[in-house]
């Protein structure tokens, strides 16, 4: 153990470690390209359903992975098809989209009693 942490902090680090870890082998078993991978500093920062950002984390954990639109380029799914979870924040760029197409696939977004955003159909 180095001499400028604690005990506790000592531990909590093995365990982000050991977590970080189980998220690589999910990436490596769903073939996710290291260039379409979440950092490190990305699995370890909280998601926020009304910020910016991407949940990766609830993505690889549901087996999603980037796959290609028709122009060959990779793209993350918005939503996990079985708990129509949303995974892009209320800020997130393409949001805008996201809430267009689940409307135009017949589904309505609704907040959950977690906070996060979900998709159903009507």
């Amino acid at each position: 153990m180095p001499d400028n942490i604690s005990k506790n902090e000592f531990a909590l680090k093995r365990a982000k470690d050991s977590e970080w870890k189980k998220f690589v082998t999910k990436m490596d078993k769903l073939k996710i390209a290291e260039e379409s991978r979440p950092s490190r500093a990305q699995f370890e920062t909280t998601f926020d359903p009304e910020g910016s950002g991407y949940d990766y984390v609830s993505a690889v954990n549901a087996g999603l992975a980037p796959r290609p639109d028709e122009k060959g380029e990779y793209h993350w799914d918005s939503r996990v098809p079985k708990s129509g979870l949303l995974l892009k924040g209320k800020r997130h760029k393409t949001w805008p989209e996201l809430v267009q197409g689940e409307k135009d696939e017949g589904y309505e977004i609704f907040q959950g009693s977690n906070s996060r955003f979900y998709s159903r159909s009507k």
